[in-house]
């Protein structure tokens, strides 16, 4: 009986083959930036440029507008006065309302002498 010779040994892999573990990947190092960044803008910058964006929207109150927003509640106060007013009005037009549809539905009589 003839005996199988062994099978040789693997090859090893070339010395340009082998990856050697160095630490973590060079993209690590761009995102921890990125998300440092953002935490910075967000946690910072956000609430300072939100407060100045306020103070830009409600502008500067010149005497003018001063003077119109008087002069608005002077009348807002003019109309509110004229409450009373108007509900007596009211009532006074649904009177005179109830007086015309009770007389066209009268029944006229007729005049004496005739016609």
């Amino acid at each position: 009986m003839i005996q199988d010779a062994p099978a040789p040994p693997p090859v090893p892999p070339e010395i340009s083959q082998i990856i050697v573990d160095t630490g973590p990947p060079a993209w690590i190092e761009t995102v921890a930036t990125l998300g440092l960044m953002v935490f910075i803008g967000v946690v910072l910058v956000y609430p300072i440029v939100r407060a100045w964006a306020r103070r830009l929207e409600r502008g500067v109150v010149t005497d003018d507008l001063m003077d119109e927003l008087v002069h608005l509640r002077e009348r807002v106060a003019e109309l509110e006065g004229q409450a009373p007013r108007m509900a007596e009005l009211e009532e006074r037009v649904d009177f005179t309302e109830r007086l015309l549809t009770e007389a066209r539905e009268t029944v006229r009589l007729p005049r004496e002498g005739g016609a």
